[in-house]
């Protein structure tokens, strides 16, 4: 495994699940308000089949939104763009050639990212705190970046088969966890005290 890593050393809201049924797959969602279920004026979800696609998903100044998209085929876009906290952010690509992007700002933000074929690529970014990230890769010559810029943030990264990862960190008390193949180039990047990372090879 090339790689290097770098370190440089609050309770969260009850969660309500939502169960959305998009284009035949199921996505499982929750909201991280303390007693709000997702209504049609903070949920929107897209859907798009074929090659060449290309999807973007703005909330500009909500709180508790949940945004998804799912698509099927070759080189497609997706973007989702998430301003203040309690937001969820929800890829779902199946195919080849993809590329996901989503950017939040705030905290108690989630991102939730599942990527399946060859040759996807994505980049994540939250600035905030209190912030989660869940990415899974699965197959080959998949590429991954992210920035968690805050404190108390989380990352969890399955990597089936992916070519490159770089994440930066930066804040206090934040942790990753990875699970990666043997053969990736990583650079990983934590900057702050009380920090925690955790990589395992498959």
């Amino acid at each position: 495994m090339a790689s290097t890593f770098t370190t440089a050393s609050a309770a969260r809201a009850p969660r309500h699940w939502v169960r959305l049924a998009l284009a035949g797959a199921a996505f499982v969602c929750s909201t991280l308000a303390t007693a709000q279920v997702a209504t049609e004026a903070d949920m929107s979800m897209l859907s798009d089949f074929g090659v060449d696609d290309i999807t973007n998903v703005m909330s500009t100044e909500g709180s508790a939104d949940l945004a998804g998209i799912y698509q099927s085929g070759g080189s497609n876009r997706a973007s989702i763009t998430q301003i203040n906290g309690n937001n969820i952010a929800h890829v779902w690509q199946v195919g080849e050639g993809n590329y996901a992007s989503v950017a939040q700002d705030g905290d108690l933000n989630a991102v939730r990212l599942w990527q399946e074929g060859e040759g996807h690529r994505a980049t994540l970014t939250q600035i905030g705190s209190e912030n989660r990230i869940a990415a899974v890769q699965y197959e080959s010559a998949s590429v991954l970046s992210g920035i968690q810029d805050g404190t108390g943030n989380v990352a969890a990264i399955v990597m089936m088969g992916g070519s490159n990862l770089t994440f930066l960190q930066q804040g206090d008390k934040n942790s990753i966890v990875l699970t990666l193949p043997a053969n990736i180039a990583m650079g990983i990047t934590q900057i702050g005290s009380g920090l925690s990372a955790n990589v395992s090879s498959k």
